[in-house]
């Protein structure tokens, strides 16, 4: 169900198209074999890990340098038709009243987008 947005439009992490949540789509994808641009993503487990989870692509990461006390939560999404797996990190840091928040998308390289 979900909570629920003006219009009972469905709210959700993740704001994409064609599920019920108006705003502007978050995630945005368009698959090439069929042209669709749905992303029905279903839970599939979260964890929480100690420190900060570094970026493999390189690209700067907020705490990376001093992850002393940190933990993330990570959240594992996946879309059951394209396998295309998501995942929502949420880092803490000690003292501060701010969550750092980051999505990455792994292409199972089942689909071409």
């Amino acid at each position: 169900k979900g909570r629920q947005g003006e219009n009972f439009s469905k709210l959700t992490e993740i704001s994409e198209s064609g599920t019920g949540d108006f705003r502007t789509p978050s995630l945005e994808l368009c698959f090439r074999n069929d042209g669709s641009h749905l992303l029905p993503l279903v839970y599939r487990g979260h964890r929480i890990v100690n420190g900060v989870v570094a970026s493999k692509t390189g690209m700067p990461v907020l705490g990376a340098q001093n992850p002393r006390g940190a933990q993330t939560l990570i959240v594992d999404m996946v879309d059951p038709y394209t396998e295309l797996k998501i995942q929502l990190l949420y880092t803490v840091f000690p003292g501060l009243r701010a969550v750092s928040r980051r999505t990455l998308v792994h292409n199972t390289g089942r689909v071409v987008m």
